[in-house]
């Protein structure tokens, strides 16, 4: 399933929180839908017009492995910039990959 700022996990559709207790909705993620355990959160991708530093901190928290405050963890994370010369950045368990 592909959704765009879609903010629910499992079967009570609870709300995904960041550590710190904000609300997170990454702009495109890919998942199986209710489920919260690691492999069915498959990508986040965080997409701007322009180069974010805040952005690849987010996509990369999404692929950090869960804490007592976030239960979720994508497998990878992606942060897009749609600049003259596109860049992206690959996160995977928490830091940025090759």
């Amino acid at each position: 399933m592909l959704d765009c700022e879609y903010n629910r996990q499992g079967p009570d559709e609870e709300t995904k929180k960041r550590a710190v207790g904000t609300l997170v909705r990454p702009d495109i993620i890919v998942h199986h839908r209710r489920r919260i355990e690691r492999e069915h959160n498959l990508l986040a991708i965080e997409l701007k017009k322009a180069a974010s530093s805040s952005d690849s901190g987010k996509a990369c928290e999404y692929t950090a492995p869960p804490d007592t405050e976030r239960t979720f963890q994508y497998q990878f994370g992606l942060a897009l910039a749609l600049v003259e010369r596109p860049q992206l950045t690959w996160f995977e368990n928490g830091r940025e990959s090759s």
